[in-house]
């Protein structure tokens, strides 16, 4: 299969196992210059023979290179809020990381507000969250009476 593909990259079409275009085919459509090309050949694939699925192939191809890249997945950072999030549902829930993967629709759909009061969350949290800070009760202070003379 390797060989048929180095054969294919370096311009030996007639010696490619016609048999193996099909396979080919979807190897050569991992690199991005030759995808527009890989799609239209896959469009006749079944509608033509195989040697001239292989010609066609082989006349398109504009990368030489022989060693496939593989796409690389992306890195997702969460911020600090999104983090605290998820810590604050997985313990109102009482939900393990898996479950709560498994309901992505639920940080969004969460209230907040009655969520973190009713873990007690501190001010920092709410701050996170982006709610206000809890409303502290004032403490009366004593009058000092002035005795009149």
């Amino acid at each position: 299969m390797l060989d048929n593909f180095k054969k294919l990259k370096s311009g030996k079409i007639e010696e490619v196992d016609p048999k193996m275009v099909y396979p080919l085919l979807r190897w050569c459509s991992g690199s991005p210059k030759d995808l527009k090309w890989c799609e239209e050949v896959n469009n006749l694939f079944f509608r033509i023979d195989r040697t001239l699925a292989r010609d066609l192939l082989g006349l398109g191809i504009r990368d030489k290179n022989v060693f496939m890249k593989y796409p690389k997945a992306l890195k997702v950072k969460m911020t600090k809020a999104e983090e605290v999030k998820r810590v604050i549902l997985m313990e109102y829930y009482g939900w393990s990381k898996q479950e709560l993967d498994r309901n992505p629709g639920a940080i969004e759909k969460a209230e907040w507000d009655i969520i973190a009061t009713e873990l007690g969350s501190d001010d920092k949290t709410r701050k996170v969250l982006g709610l206000p800070p809890v409303e502290k009760k004032a403490k009366k202070k004593a009058k000092k009476k002035v005795k009149e003379q």
